[in-house]
C-alpha cells in the first residue's frame, strides 16, 4: 500500500481563507460590537464605558452617608463588556450589554459576607441588577428605571471620572 502525502501549495490555502472570509465575514457585518459608547448615544453626560458610579438613592430616597466601607458602586469595563461593585458589603460582578437605553445585566456573582448594617439596600441593589432595565444618563447621573418608568436606583459620577 503506497501513502503519499500531497502537499497543497501555501498559495492555494491563503486563496481558500480569503474566500471563506469574504462569505462568512460579509454575512456577519451586522453582528459585530458596537462601543458602548455609540449605544448611549441618546444620552447626555458621561458614557457607561470605563466609568464608576457612587450609588445615591435606591427606590426613591437618598443614600445617607453609608456605614460601610467602600461607599456603594457600580463600574463598567467595556472591553471587557463587564461591570462589577460594591454593595456596602460584598462585592458583586457580572457581564453586561446595552441596546438602546436597555441595560441588561447577565448573571451576577458575589462574595456572600454576612454584615449588621445595610444587608436589606445591598439585596435590592442586587436585585435591580438582574436582567434588564431602562437607563438614563443626564450629565453626571445614571438613573436604572423600573418597569413602569420610576426611578429605582440613582448613581452620581464618582470623583475621578470626566463628566
Amino acid at each position: 500500500m503506497d501513502l503519499r502525502v500531497t502537499r497543497v501549495p501555501r498559495w492555494r490555502w491563503l486563496g481558500l481563507g480569503a474566500v471563506l472570509a469574504a462569505i462568512f465575514g460579509g454575512g456577519l457585518e451586522g453582528c459585530r460590537a458596537v462601543p458602548v459608547e455609540a449605544m448611549v448615544e441618546g444620552s447626555v453626560g458621561a458614557p457607561l464605558a470605563a466609568t464608576r458610579w457612587r450609588l445615591a438613592a435606591l427606590d426613591g430616597t437618598a443614600l445617607a452617608e453609608p456605614q460601610t466601607d467602600p461607599w456603594p458602586y457600580l463600574q463598567f469595563d467595556a472591553e471587557a463588556e463587564r461591570m462589577s461593585g460594591h454593595a456596602g458589603c460584598n462585592a458583586f460582578f457580572g457581564s453586561y450589554a446595552v441596546t438602546g437605553a436597555q441595560l441588561s445585566f447577565g448573571p451576577v456573582g458575589a462574595t456572600r459576607r454576612m454584615c449588621a448594617v445595610g444587608m436589606d439596600r445591598e439585596d435590592r441593589l442586587l436585585e435591580i441588577l438582574q436582567g434588564t432595565v431602562a437607563f438614563s444618563i443626564e450629565g453626571a447621573v445614571l438613573v436604572l428605571h423600573g418597569p413602569g418608568g420610576e426611578p429605582v436606583a440613582e448613581f452620581t459620577l464618582a470623583p475621578g471620572n470626566a463628566p
